[in-house]
C-alpha cells in the first residue's frame, strides 16, 4: 500500500507461510527483519531501551533476559498468585458496589494488570490494588504514577490532529520528568 505523500509504504502480508520468512531470522537478518521507524513515536511511552525498538545484539542481550520470565513453567508457577490478585480485584468490586460508589473499572483494570505483569516480569510484587492513591508505588515519584502519567501523556489514536498537544511546552517536560 503506497500512501506517499501522506505516509510511508506499507506491505500487507496474508499468505502465513510468507509471513514466516519474514519475521524469522535467515542469512541476511541475523534475528529478525528490521523494525518499522514508527516505533520511534513510542519512545516516550515504552522507553528508549524497549525490547520493542532494540534491534541487533542490544535487541538478542535484552530478550535474553525476559526469556526466563516467559516459559511456560514459570507462568504456570505463577498461577495461584494471578488467580490471588483476580480474587483481590472481585473483593474490590464488591466493596465499592456495596458501599454504591461509582468507579472507573479502567482504573482497576490497571491495578490488577500492573500486579500481575511485574510479577512475570520483574519478580516484584507492587501491590496496586492495595496501595492507597499518593503512597507507595503510587506516590509522585512511584512506578506506578509514572507509568500511569506517561500512558496520558502519549498521544491516542484515532483522537484526530489535536494541535493544541502538539504545540504544548510542557507535555514534553513532563513525559521526560516521568520517563
Amino acid at each position: 500500500m503506497d500512501l506517499t505523500p501522506v505516509d510511508h509504504a506499507y506491505l500487507i502480508v496474508a499468505e502465513p507461510q510468507i509471513a514466516d520468512t519474514i519475521v524469522y531470522p535467515s542469512k541476511q537478518f541475523k534475528y529478525s527483519a528490521h523494525k518499522s521507524d514508527t516505533l520511534v513515536h513510542l519512545s516516550r511511552l515504552i522507553g528508549s531501551e524497549s525490547l520493542i525498538t532494540q534491534e541487533n545484539e542490544e535487541w538478542k542481550a535484552l530478550r535474553k533476559r525476559f526469556n526466563p520470565g516467559f516459559q511456560p513453567k514459570h507462568i504456570y508457577s505463577l498461577t495461584p498468585s494471578v488467580v490471588a490478585k483476580t480474587q483481590m480485584l472481585v473483593q474490590r468490586l464488591e466493596k465499592a458496589a456495596s458501599d454504591g460508589r461509582v468507579f472507573a473499572l479502567a482504573n482497576y483494570a490497571k491495578d490488577l494488570t500492573a500486579d500481575i505483569i511485574t510479577q512475570l516480569t520483574i519478580e516484584r510484587d507492587l501491590h496496586a490494588q492495595s496501595t492507597p492513591e499518593g503512597q507507595g508505588e503510587k506516590s509522585l515519584f512511584g512506578m506506578l504514577t509514572a507509568s500511569h502519567q506517561l500512558a496520558e501523556l502519549s498521544f491516542k489514536t484515532g483522537q484526530g490532529l489535536r494541535l493544541l498537544d502538539r504545540i504544548n511546552l510542557i507535555r514534553p517536560l513532563k513525559a521526560t520528568f516521568y520517563e
